[in-house]
């Protein structure tokens, strides 16, 4: 038999102050890239962008390389 795929987003409810919002692409993807999927996504206000959601416990360290250009 052939084995279930776990889905990569997380299907539980979060508090706003739990996550951060992202709409950079580059950077949602390298948090992806590096194994931190996405709570959360949706379009902005104005539908031009996907915002996606990411919970900042999990996200802190990568961020601090995204911003040192490490990543």
């Amino acid at each position: 038999m052939e084995p279930k795929v776990k889905p990569a987003f997380q299907l539980r409810e979060y508090y706003p102050h739990e996550v951060c919002r992202i709409i950079n692409r580059k950077q949602a993807f390298v948090y992806m890239q590096n194994g931190v999927w996405p709570c959360d996504m949706y379009l902005s206000a104005d539908k031009q962008d996907t915002v996606y959601v990411f919970f900042k416990s999990e996200t802190q360290e990568l961020y601090e390389k995204y911003k040192r250009h490490e990543l």
